[in-house]
This record gives C-alpha cells, sequence and structure tokens, in this order.
C-alpha cells in the first residue's frame, strides 16, 4: 500500500490572491516582467476559480509539502494559523471514507495508470465540525518512473450527495408503498369478488374502491407523501355527497395531519362508511345525517362515525370486504380498536389508534 510521504510542515507556498487586489494579478507573480498575456490568463483563471467555489491544491511527494489556497482551507476549517499536511488531510477524513481516498491515490501514483485521480469523500472540518462532501480532481506528474507531485482541485458537492440521498431514499419508498398498494388491491379484487353477484356488480364495485384508494393518494400525492388533511380526507371520501356537508353531514376535529398509512387506512374505512350510508343508511332517505368527529386525547387519536335519523340498521348476515375493512383491517394496520354499532338511531363506528399515526396537529378546528 502506498505511504503518505514526510510529514514535514512547510510555510504556505502559495495562495491565490484576492483578484480585486493588486492590480487584480494572482497565483504566482512574476513582477513588471511578466507578460502581460501570463497575468491576464491568471486572472481568468483565478476569477473562474472563485467563481466556482472551486479549491485549489499541489503535493509534492518529494519534500511532503503541501500547497493550499483560501478554498481549500475552508473545505477543510483549518485554523489560519495550521500548516497543511498529510496527517492533517487524512485525519480530517471521514473514516468509512479513508480506504476509498487511499485507493485513489495509490491508482492515480501507479506509473503504469495515466496519473488521473478523483474522488468523493467526506471531510470533517477541523476548526468548525462541518461534515462536508468533497470532489477532489487531479492529475499526477512523474520523473524516472517514480509520481513526483499531484495538482488538482476541489470543491464541495454536499448539496449533490444530500439530492442523491434522497432520490435514493424517494426511491425506496416508491418500492416499499408500491408493494403494499398491490397487496391492497390484490385483497380488495379478491374480496369483492366473493361477494359480488355478477361481473357488472364486481366492476362497479371494484372501481368505487379503487377510486377511493386513488383519492387518498392524491391527497398524499399533494403532500410528498408526507401525510394527509384527516377533514380533507373526510371530505374526499364522502364523495358524491360532499355538498351535504354543513347540512346533513356534520364534521368537527381539530387540524391534523395523518401519516401515509393511517391516511390510505382511514380513507378506505370512510369510503365503506359512506357508501353504506348512501345504500342502507342516513343517506339513503331525505331526513338522515351524519356526525363525523374526531379528537386527539394524550395519546390516542380518535374518530367517530354515527347516522341518526336514517332507515332502521341491522347487522349484516354475511361479513363482505366492507365489513372486513372498518372492523378488522384498519385496526391490525394502525394497531387499533374498532367499536361498530348497530343502534336503533342508525349505524355508530368508532375508531381508536395510537397518535404515533399522527404527523402534526393545529391548535384550531372545526365544531
Amino acid at each position: 500500500m502506498l505511504t503518505g510521504p514526510s510529514s514535514k510542515a512547510e510555510p504556505f507556498l502559495f495562495r491565490v490572491a484576492d483578484p480585486t487586489s493588486d492590480g487584480g494579478r494572482a497565483g504566482v507573480h512574476g513582477g513588471a516582467h511578466e507578460p502581460a498575456d501570463l497575468r491576464k490568463a491568471l486572472e481568468r483563471t483565478t476569477l473562474a476559480l472563485a467563481a466556482g467555489e472551486i479549491g485549489v491544491w499541489e503535493w509534492d511527494f518529494v519534500s511532503g509539502s503541501f500547497i493550499w489556497d483560501e478554498r481549500m482551507r475552508t473545505l477543510w476549517g483549518l485554523p489560519d494559523d495550521t500548516v497543511p499536511t498529510y496527517e492533517l488531510f487524512r485525519n480530517a477524513l471521514n473514516p468509512a471514507d479513508v480506504e476509498r481516498s487511499d485507493g485513489a491515490l495509490l491508482t492515480a501514483t501507479n506509473p503504469a495508470r495515466d496519473g488521473d485521480y478523483e474522488v468523493e469523500y467526506r471531510v470533517i472540518g477541523i476548526k468548525d465540525g462541518i461534515e462536508r462532501w468533497v470532489l477532489a480532481q487531479g492529475r499526477a506528474f512523474f520523473q524516472d518512473g517514480k509520481a513526483i507531485r499531484m495538482i488538482g482541485t476541489a470543491r464541495d458537492v454536499t448539496e449533490r450527495k444530500q439530492r442523491e440521498a434522497h432520490v435514493r431514499f424517494l426511491m425506496r419508498e416508491i418500492a416499499h408503498r408500491s408493494k403494499n398498494l398491490l397487496a391492497v388491491i390484490q385483497a380488495m379484487a379478491r374480496q369483492t369478488a366473493v361477494t359480488a353477484g355478477s361481473a357488472h356488480d364486481f366492476e362497479q364495485i371494484f372501481s368505487a374502491r379503487l377510486q377511493a384508494l386513488a383519492a387518498s393518494h392524491d391527497i398524499l400525492m399533494d403532500e410528498d407523501w408526507h401525510g394527509a388533511s384527516i377533514e380533507e380526507l373526510v371530505r374526499t371520501q364522502v364523495g358524491h355527497y360532499v355538498d351535504l356537508i354543513g347540512t346533513r353531514i356534520d364534521l368537527a376535529g381539530p387540524e391534523m395531519m395523518l401519516k401515509p398509512e393511517a391516511a390510505q387506512n382511514l380513507g378506505l374505512a370512510l369510503h365503506e362508511l359512506a357508501t353504506n350510508a348512501a345504500k342502507y343508511g342516513a343517506l339513503a332517505n331525505e331526513d338522515g345525517r351524519i356526525e363525523i368527529r374526531w379528537e386527539l386525547d394524550q395519546s390516542r387519536f380518535r374518530i367517530s362515525w354515527q347516522e341518526i335519523g336514517g332507515p332502521p340498521v341491522s347487522p349484516p348476515q354475511r361479513e363482505g370486504f366492507g365489513h372486513k375493512v372498518v372492523t378488522r383491517i384498519v385496526t391490525l394496520a394502525l394497531e387499533g380498536t374498532v367499536d361498530l354499532r348497530f343502534e336503533p338511531s342508525g349505524l355508530v363506528w368508532r375508531l381508536d389508534i395510537p397518535d404515533k399515526h399522527i404527523l402534526t396537529r393545529g391548535g384550531g378546528g372545526r365544531g
């Protein structure tokens, strides 16, 4: 393995000058005899490096000295009175990235290769303790088959690395949620097929359930899958009867956001309750009404659906998919309990789940 060069501390050998001072000249100064075209070239290079926030470095393998400009010192969080050395450079790297850095150096200084050096690693600032992703690129120069120095640049790529990490996270989330969604759709299709009396009935019921699921997902998509407003979820799942909100459908509860899994499962339950109410319950006549309430009490979230004034109701003779959704599926998915009653005044459904399914909560609310 290639070992580090001498750690002998050398004085700061080179610093890119401020292009606004000394006539805009920068780099190695040659005094009055310096050709004008060279001065202009140095000035352009300095301005371009400053604009791109790119640091410049040189490593002399023979003497062991480092040449770092101000940007390099900033990237490493180097105190003003500290001289850069190989040990300082290497010790500032995130331990997980040291091997990758060593490998890139070994490759670049191999005389059988082209001398190109390129590596990304995390640097923990010596003075500020801030961790930054740095892209270092350079070229090694050889003499008599041995690398004698390397010159290159470095720049902060932390924002890009954070975006890449976020994209990877989103891709994993999409894959996970897609699998869950397909499992839910498969269960919906299977259970709907069991209870549907005909192919036409299956198409109608299954399509409505898919639309309810899609509606919940639309709300989540609008919030970048962070969560869904409980009130917006209720309004969406009431569907064709949303115009009755404020007259025959009464909503009351504080503003709060549900986490995605809670929104998806609660949305399905609300859809089944609304469908049942339209066929057999409070929305099946002209006089019935529904009260939907939700609250956060200590460590529990509770929501209730109470129908009043509809036709007489009774427990179903057989347990269909809708019944399973509002009783078993939602409780298993959200680790809660359900109280379902068929009172003389109408159906009453209450769900009680842990508050860990609540993303945010507001101080105000309806009611």
